[in-house]
């Protein structure tokens, strides 16, 4: 899971679920064309945009996303950069700001989730950058569903 990615402004929804499949991804919200591509070329990150123009800058290695569609997203970038669903690496990174999640005991989650939540889970991962809480609730489930399916499917 060696790549990196930066994505323009227009990608958000795909640069979470690629942080879901455990990718860095940046997503500097309302960064400039000359910033996206200062980052991906001093953090030897591909560059992810809908722009034509800047996709078209040979400095850096970049994906045009052709898609609206999440899901055709996705296989895009599968077939072109070989993106790969590995159940290790899912939601290992905050799908919010993008940094690596830790492993917490249970009690560091008490009064910082749910009740029921507590009540129900035993594993707790925690975002040392923003400090929210994961767990694998009804959303990874879904989360997973969808990513295996798409895999097998159109693989």
């Amino acid at each position: 899971m060696g790549m990196k990615f930066v994505s323009d402004n227009m990608l958000g929804r795909l640069s979470r679920w690629l942080r879901a499949l455990g990718y860095d991804v940046l997503y500097p919200n309302h960064s400039s064309d000359s910033e996206l591509l200062r980052i991906a070329l001093s953090e030897d990150r591909i560059l992810l945009t809908r722009d034509k123009e800047l996709a078209s800058k040979r400095s850096v290695k970049s994906v045009l996303v052709r898609y609206d569609r999440l899901e055709d997203q996705l296989l895009q970038l599968k077939r072109e950069v070989g993106i790969v669903l590995d159940e290790t690496k899912l939601f290992s990174r905050c799908m919010i700001c993008n940094t690596s999640l830790e492993k917490v005991p249970k009690e560091r989650a008490f009064g910082k989730v749910p009740e029921y939540v507590y009540s129900v889970h035993d594993l707790f991962s925690m975002c040392p950058g923003c400090g929210r809480f994961y767990w694998r609730g009804t959303q990874w489930d879904a989360i997973r569903r969808i990513l295996g399916a798409l895999w097998e499917e159109r693989g």
